[in-house]
């Protein structure tokens, strides 16, 4: 601080004056600082739901997700009781396995930033086009942890969920099939030696 601060100070601080000063300054700092954080949040909102309208236009939905708007609709009416039941992951060790009272269902929904169907587009968008997650968090306004944890979240969960329509075929039926030449075992011997 240089001596001339100093001597405003020694001045402002005789008139009894730099309370009202500093409780007014910091009034308007911190009414500043809400109405920048209230602007920021509305853009991060808007940007959410322009992506969203476009994502959930049907010219537009395959080339997002990868399904016609009707497969993405009939496929989220399937998992949508279920979803806004999971658990966030946390990690392998922190991940609450089990069933969620219903009394936390509701603080749980005002904590959430998406929606459960924001977040299965998060998601499928994240596999389709394989944009970076700080990227897509921008979008939807989240911080990358959260998105981080949003998308192992639903993968898990559509694994879960959606496994019938992916069959893979057990070992016992792979037996069966017929095998080229060179997975028999003497031709497999030919390349040992």
């Amino acid at each position: 601080m240089s001596s001339g601060e100093h001597d405003v100070l020694q001045d402002q601080l005789e008139d009894g004056e730099p309370e009202n000063r500093n409780v007014e300054s910091t009034e308007s700092i911190e009414s500043q600082v809400t109405l920048e954080s209230e602007i920021t949040s509305g853009r991060d909102k808007l940007l959410k739901n322009f992506f969203m309208e476009k994502v959930l236009d049907s010219k537009k939905t395959y080339h997002y997700t990868g399904m016609k708007k009707d497969y993405l609709e009939l496929i989220y009416s399937e998992i949508k009781i279920k979803s806004e039941r999971i658990n966030m992951w946390k990690g392998s060790r922190r991940t609450k396995t089990g069933k969620i009272q219903d009394k936390y269902l509701k603080k749980r929904r005002e904590m959430v930033k998406l929606t459960t169907k924001e977040q299965f587009i998060f998601t499928l968008v994240r596999l389709r086009r394989n944009p970076s997650l700080e990227m897509l968090c921008d979008i939807f306004g989240i911080d990358k942890g959260t998105g981080s944890k949003i998308f192992i979240t639903w993968i898990l969960f559509l694994e879960k969920e959606l496994n019938f329509l992916l069959p893979f075929s057990t070992r016992e039926e792979m037996i069966r099939v017929p095998k080229p030449k060179c997975f028999t075992k003497k031709s497999l011997n030919n390349l040992e030696q």
